[in-house]
């Protein structure tokens, strides 16, 4: 089960909430700064909406200003909940300092200390390096996969489009069925970014104006940009080999035609 942490603080009469976290990025800060006085603030009965003053928001804003200046702070992801033992979320201690940091900053006004900010800046242009490093070998991995594929072309058979033309409106109804928001659906639920990626893929085959085949080398790359850290590249391509088998153009080597008949799009 997935317990939303928050710190909600009263300003001017408004009630400014934080980042949302997991039980677990609440228990690495306790453990990194377990004397920290905004454990102190006023709580709610389960605990996990935290209604700290802006003084006590200030005290753990001042605690992660130090740390972030004076140690690394990881980019390694950890479990920090999950919906129902199924769906895993995960996050590093980097987004954590980062989340509060920004909320501080942009919606406290809170300003950092002249002493640390060089130091801090120094911290957040190493870790931006970092990030497209990792960004870059990513998106190098995931077009070696992609490069070779061949190009989906709408079928000729008009029968076949049809019947096409129904699936998909088969997988757009199963995004209704979640119980959560899209964009947490997305996040943490396999199901729902598969059949995202079929729709995305089968639109666009169905789009294709006669003569012409869908590059999936351009389909991954904007799939990769727009998702971000949600992107999973094996994901993409099962559902990009689900449609080329309802295409009857099965890509080499897939085990989809094993396990998926393409009687299945009827």
């Amino acid at each position: 089960m997935f317990v939303m942490h928050t710190f909600t603080v009263e300003v001017k009469g408004k009630s400014l909430e934080g980042p949302v976290m997991g039980t677990g990025d609440i228990n690495l800060l306790q453990e990194l700064f377990p004397k920290n006085l905004l454990w102190k603030c006023r709580k709610s009965t389960l605990s996990n909406q935290m209604y700290p003053t802006i003084q006590e928001m200030k005290y753990l804003y001042d605690d992660l200003l130090r740390h972030f200046a004076e140690k690394d702070v990881s980019g390694r992801e950890f479990q920090t909940g999950n919906f129902s033992g199924s769906f895993a979320i995960v996050s590093t201690e980097r987004s954590i300092f980062q989340g509060i940091i920004g909320f501080c900053e942009k919606e406290l006004g809170f300003k950092r200390p002249k002493k640390l900010r060089a130091a801090i800046a120094k911290k957040e242009a190493k870790y931006r390096r970092e990030e497209e490093a990792q960004k870059k070998d990513r998106k190098g991995s995931t077009m070696a996969m992609f490069c070779k594929l061949p190009r989906l072309h709408k079928p000729k058979d008009s029968t076949l489009v049809a019947r096409l033309g129904k699936k998909l409106q088969d997988y757009k109804s199963r995004l209704t069925r979640t119980f959560h928001h899209p964009d947490l659906a997305f996040s943490v639920e396999d199901g729902y970014r598969d059949t995202t990626y079929k729709i995305e893929v089968l639109s666009a085959v169905l789009a294709l104006e006669k003569g012409k085949r869908l590059d999936l080398k351009k389909m991954v790359l904007k799939a990769m940009e727009k998702r971000g850290e949600h992107f999973f590249p094996d994901e993409y391509y099962n559902a990009c080999a689900v449609i080329a088998h309802y295409l009857g153009t099965p890509f080499k080597g897939s085990d989809v035609r094993k396990e998926l008949p393409q009687a299945a799009i009827a």
